[in-house]
């Protein structure tokens, strides 16, 4: 199992109603498990697995009131700091930045708001901005797990028909694949990241 999967291979079993004897796709399941994961996390530009306990992240700032943690998730803002040209950081105060959303009924925060003055850096460069925290969603959301295994055992049936139910007349067929399949992208759309 790899540290982004989102499902199990027992979650996958499960689903399509394997016995315990049958095994001989388990390496199979365990591989597409990896694939899908990592396909849902750029789909959805989140950062449900796995946790990381502390670290700092780098993004970049163009100033105004916002600056978006994406791809990330984060549970716990430690410290905000803006990095100087020289490389030396210069920490932002308690009252210069906050958490966002509030509140966050997910447990994460996507973004901070930045408040005051924060001064940017010179040029056409912007500025860099160093985020120290924990990263990564409590658990790993029953809808985006279920999304997960549906993904898997689309793929395992290569079935085109599952992949999509949409019919246009200009395309003149009945089904358009899709990677994700619609049912679970349908499950993602409400996990996906929002601009601010």
């Amino acid at each position: 199992m790899a540290a982004i999967d989102l499902c199990t291979l027992d979650d996958v079993r499960n689903f399509l109603q394997k016995q315990t004897s049958d095994a001989g796709q388990d390496d199979t399941i365990s591989e597409l498990i990896t694939r899908a994961s990592r396909l849902i996390l750029r789909y959805t530009e989140r950062e449900f697995t796995p946790i990381t306990a502390s670290a700092t992240r780098s993004f970049e700032w163009e100033g105004g009131g916002w600056l978006s943690l994406a791809p990330y998730d984060c549970t716990v803002v430690n410290s905000v700091a803006r990095v100087l040209m020289d490389g030396s950081t210069v920490a932002l105060s308690a009252v210069q930045w906050r958490a966002w959303p509030v509140p966050n009924p997910d447990g994460v925060y996507t973004a901070l708001r930045i408040y005051g003055t924060v001064p940017q850096s010179v040029g056409i460069k912007p500025t860099v901005m160093q985020v120290t925290g924990a990263w990564g969603w409590p658990s790993v959301p029953s809808e985006v797990r279920a999304a997960c295994v549906e993904t898997v055992t689309t793929w395992m049936r290569r079935d085109v028909a599952a992949f999509s139910t949409t019919y246009t007349i200009d395309e003149g067929r009945l089904e358009r694949p899709e990677v994700i399949p619609s049912a679970a992208a349908r499950k993602l759309d409400m996990f996906r990241r929002a601009m601010q």
